[in-house]
């Protein structure tokens, strides 16, 4: 050490390179406080991706949900047009008179 580095005032501390420790401090919270800004905008664009996934996925689920309603839609036109088609009849007598016409084509082919 030099002398005068010895004659200093005893308020500011030093080190050999003749730095204020106060000044060191102060390079330091800075340097902090540029991690914690840096760590901050990190874990804003993470919450970006994360929420952008989330629209995402509730567009996708709002789709199905229209997609099943109408599916819906569509099974209750099928089942409109086919009652529509057998008049009214149920589907037991239709069994009944399909198995019939089955098996007047089989006498028929027996017969041959």
């Amino acid at each position: 050490m030099t002398f005068a580095l010895i004659q200093q005032p005893l308020g500011e501390p030093s080190d050999d390179f003749g730095c204020s420790l106060s000044s060191w401090r102060l390079n330091s919270g800075r340097e902090r406080k540029r991690e914690r800004n840096g760590k901050l905008s990190q874990s804003d664009e993470e919450l970006k991706i994360v929420l952008e996934r989330m629209d995402t996925k509730e567009k996708e689920l709002k789709n199905l949900k229209e997609a099943a309603v109408e599916d819906a839609n569509d099974l209750r036109k099928l089942y409109s047009l086919a009652q529509e088609r057998i008049g009214e009849r149920n589907i037991g007598n239709l069994a009944i008179k399909k198995l019939k016409q089955e098996r007047a084509s089989v006498t028929k082919f027996l017969k041959r």
